[in-house]
């Protein structure tokens, strides 16, 4: 957990808080960098060139709750 996560929190307050988000999170975890990269890749490979003007939520299903 990074500084800037825990957001000036004590590192058990801040624990407790994010399990609490996770707990909210439809896929029961955090992304990791490597899912966001995953998703530029395929937008930027030959199989997304009928893709336009679309939004690709990368978000673990939160903008659907």
């Amino acid at each position: 957990m990074t500084n800037l996560m825990m957001g000036g929190l004590q590192y058990h307050e801040a624990q407790s808080a994010l399990s609490n988000i996770i707990k909210a999170m439809p896929v029961n975890s955090f992304g990791k960098p490597e899912e966001i990269a995953n998703a530029c890749a395929f937008l930027c490979s030959d199989e997304a060139t009928w893709i336009n003007g679309a939004v690709l939520s990368v978000d673990g299903g939160m903008s659907t709750c």
